[in-house]
Parts: C-alpha cells; structure tokens; sequence
C-alpha cells in the first residue's frame, strides 16, 4: 500500500471504511495525530488545519504544564479536549504506572464541560473506525456523562470552574491529564472578583488534585480576558511553557 498523502488532500466522501480503516492504522503508527483524526473524525476535522497552533498543540501534548494563549474558533477546544485525549486512549497507552490514564476536562460551566465528555462517550460507542481497529472500547462499570471509564481501565471526567473536587478520584486514582479549556466566560471580562475566585480555585483545588504518583499534565488554554486571568499570571511561572498565537485571517 503506498504512503499516505497529507491529511488536507484526502476526498473523504469517496473513501471507503475500509480504506479509512487502513489509512488510520498506518497514521496512528507514525504518530500522525492530525491525520489519524481527519480520518477518524471526518465530520469533525473537514477545514484545512492551521499548521502552526495545530501542531504546537499535538507537539507538547505530553508536556506537564503548558499554557496556551489563542484566539476563538480556531478548534483548540476540539483538539486539545477531543482529538488528543482519544488518540493517546487508544495509541498511547501500554502502562498503567507510566501512561495516562485518567483524563480532565475543565471548562467555565457544567454544560460546556458535560458536553465535551458526551461527545468522547459518543465517538467510542458508535465510531466504525475506532471498533474495527480496536475493538469495543466501551467499558461496563461507569459509563456517564461526567464520568466514564473504557475496557481497558482510562477513565474520562468532566468539570466546570469553582466545583468541587471531592469526589472525583476514581478508584484511589487522580486525574494526571487535566486539559482546561476557556475557563473565563463573558462575565468575568470585567469582573476582577469572579476572575480571582476562579484563579484561587485552580491553584488551591484544581492543581493540587493532579496526580502525585505518576507523569500528571496540567494544560490550561483559551483567550485572554483581562490581566488578572491564568493566561497572563502563567507568563511568569517557570514551571510552565508559555505560548501564545494571534489570529489570522
């Protein structure tokens, strides 16, 4: 079979599942994450990528701290929070005591986060290519919208800013993948006070609750509000790899 072409040049419609199958395989071995998921995920990925915030995103995917400035719509959210989560469930994963096993996501609200777990749940009980190429993944002990766990034991967790983090260790397990995603919403642009209740809930209960035993990623990303949100307090923290994209039109 010869090489696989760039994700971009790809007729979807005109694919078979079985081609999809194979040409998954082949981009899930050479770490072609983008790839992988224009085929894996056609309706999801169906616009061009942008190389530069894209691929800085699936580079530092195993980062520990990473903080990510980018404008709106540019499908962060879709890669960081969906794409990356399922290709490392499914590609990435080999030993319980080294590899992730227990993603969180956080978002501004409750809705938005139950959201983005419902749609990982979905992929994995009705995605084609993900059955043929690795079997029913979908597991028999928590299977919910804010929680649920795979076959093979990868746990998924959704939260919103300010809830409360007891709870949500599942069997002795913190979560040692935390992907937070636009955690400022419209009302807090002009509001210092909410902007600071959020702040004090990450540092005094979203980053102690990572994982302390095991590699953790802490990942925050979104678009800068104000000066006193995360984006902007994080440029002086060491621990944390600082960057930001502009928008382009």
């Amino acid at each position: 079979m010869p090489d696989i072409a760039p994700a971009d040049s790809f007729n979807l419609p005109s694919i078979e599942l079985e081609m999809r199958i194979e040409a998954a395989k082949r981009l899930a071995a050479r770490k072609d994450i983008l790839g992988w998921g224009r085929i894996v995920f056609p309706n999801k990925f169906n616009l061009p990528f942008c190389p530069d915030l894209h691929n800085f995103i699936v580079e530092n995917r195993s980062e520990p701290f990473l903080c990510l400035e980018a404008p709106r719509s540019h499908s962060k959210t879709t890669i960081k929070c969906f794409l990356i989560p399922i290709f490392m469930a499914l590609n990435e994963y080999n030993n319980p005591y080294e590899d992730h096993d227990f993603f969180l996501s956080v978002q501004a609200t409750e809705t938005k986060a139950l959201a983005i777990n419902t749609s990982l749940r979905y992929e994995f009980e009705t995605n084609d290519v993900i059955q043929a190429i690795y079997g029913d993944m979908v597991g028999s002990e928590k299977w919910m919208d804010s929680l649920f766990v795979l076959k093979n034991g990868i746990a998924f967790s959704a939260i919103s800013a300010g809830q409360s983090m007891r709870g949500l260790q599942f069997h002795n397990r913190r979560p040692d993948y935390i992907n937070v995603d636009d955690l400022y919403d419209e009302d807090d642009i002009r509001n210092p006070i909410s902007t600071e209740s959020k702040n004090a809930w990450f540092f005094g209960s979203l980053f102690p609750a990572r994982s302390r035993t095991k590699k953790s990623c802490v990942h925050i990303q979104g678009t800068a509000i104000n000066q006193n949100d995360l984006l902007f307090r994080l440029r002086s923290d060491k621990r944390f790899i600082h960057k930001s994209f502009r928008s382009v039109l």
